[in-house]
């Protein structure tokens, strides 16, 4: 949270790690990677979060680890959840205007997830002020796959 601290600061938004989250877990992994899509994450949530916070979650499941990045931002159509992953696709683009991006961010992050064997995806029920909440599932032995997900 370091790094995107001074642009939640500047919005006077809260960025928080949940209280519940394993502060013990740790990921094997290409740490890199990972924390470029993380940075995205945490970035986009600021980003479309005009007030209230951000927070993230780290949780344990057996040989994986779920981390989410929830916001209280505008939130996602339910119908452009799966869209928002696709390159150079932005919900609203008058918004993104005024925030900026490219509509690269998302679809990176997925796939980086992806050569880890692992999930990202979003859920929102696209009411402005109940956000979005970003999820990554990894394993936690992710050693990197060039090829992407085994099977596809």
């Amino acid at each position: 949270t370091s790094i995107t601290s001074p642009l939640a600061s500047e919005k006077n938004l809260a960025l928080f790690i949940d209280p519940d989250s394993d502060h013990e877990v740790e990921i094997n992994a290409d740490k890199i990677r990972l924390r470029q899509v993380m940075i995205n994450l945490i970035n986009n949530s600021i980003k479309f979060t005009e007030k209230g916070s951000i927070s993230i979650r780290v949780v344990r499941e057996e040989s994986n680890v779920l981390i989410s990045v929830k916001d209280t931002g505008l939130g996602i159509p339910t119908e452009m959840l799966e869209s928002v992953f696709q390159e150079f696709t932005q919900v609203d683009t008058t918004t993104t205007r005024k925030v900026g991006g490219t509509g690269l961010g998302l679809p990176i992050s997925r796939q980086l997830v992806q050569m880890h064997n692992g999930r990202l995806w979003a859920e929102s029920t696209g009411i402005e002020g109940e956000g979005a909440t970003f999820y990554v599932f990894l394993p936690i032995e992710s050693k990197i796959n060039e090829e992407g997900p085994k099977g596809k």
